[in-house]
């Protein structure tokens, strides 16, 4: 894994000579640096300013993808023209065309995955139990996304995480096994999702498709810090940049990485005015 800004005049050279650029951002730990608790986890203003530059230019797509639902990510974003991928890309929001750079008001296009949707009272119920058998440890935090459950044990004390775990697997355990649900790691995070092959990597898929034009090479960028941006990267090894947010990671297949989220803005900063 290369350290990004030894490489910028090579990266910014093929950006610059390619006419059109996706960037596919994660947003917790990229966007925005990692905090305690998700709600004050919001989007600096000198980041929303960048983003807001590259919208402006037609050169550039953009989309966010994240494992917050819909419904936060607007709220932290507020960002027209730009592509929302929320739930891991189980539900989307996705502007229709370039109506908006032409000063009219841009349609939207809305996606909910039907495997997902079709799921929710299981993902109810478990809610329920997880609720009952994570109540004795302090700390813990168990969200509801609507289409996943997401349990948080960023404030869990060092001895008690492991009997969270146990807790949450055991809960979890005859869901697992009739394959209603399956859980995947983050950072301090444990998620309770549909047992569907979609993730990151089968999103950017389908959003590179919906540009895809033979007269016109379109080089995609991501950005993310957590495992769940895996399947993008290992997607996008051969075909576009790849960078890891959060220092050198030797078991990460992104080709790149930067220190933290202020790296991060020192990029997208740079491609405003390449």
């Amino acid at each position: 894994m290369k350290y990004l800004f030894n490489y910028s005049q090579k990266i910014f050279t093929s950006i610059n000579r390619t006419p059109r650029i996706y960037l596919f951002l994660d947003y917790d730990g990229t966007l925005t640096p990692i905090v305690k608790k998700p709600e004050l986890a919001n989007l600096p203003p000198n980041v929303k300013s960048i983003l807001l530059k590259l919208t402006k230019n037609p050169k550039f797509s953009i989309a966010i993808i994240s494992g917050r639902s819909i419904k936060q990510l607007k709220g932290k974003v507020k960002i027209k023209d730009i592509a929302l991928a929320g739930n891991h890309g189980l539900e989307m929001e996705l502007p229709s065309g370039t109506a908006a750079r032409r000063g009219v008001e841009s349609p939207t296009l809305k996606y909910v995955h039907p495997l997902a949707r079709k799921i929710r009272p299981v993902t109810k119920n478990i809610k329920h139990k997880l609720d009952i058998a994570c109540k004795p440890i302090k700390g813990t935090f168990i969200e509801d996304k609507g289409l996943t459950l997401s349990v948080h044990y960023r404030l869990v004390k060092g001895a008690k995480i492991k009997k969270l775990k146990h807790s949450v697997i055991a809960t979890l355990t005859p869901y697992i096994e009739s394959k209603k649900v399956k859980i995947t790691n983050g950072k301090k995070v444990i998620e309770v999702r549909p047992p569907i092959k979609w993730g990151k990597g089968s999103l950017v898929d389908y959003l590179l498709k919906r540009k895809k034009n033979k007269r016109r090479r379109i080089l995609p960028i991501y950005l993310g810090d957590d495992e769940t941006d895996e399947s993008a990267f290992k997607r996008l090894k051969k075909k576009g940049i790849t960078i890891f947010v959060g220092g050198k990671n030797t078991v990460s297949n992104a080709e790149y990485y930067v220190g933290d989220t202020k790296e991060v803005f020192r990029f997208l900063s740079g491609l405003t005015t390449n």
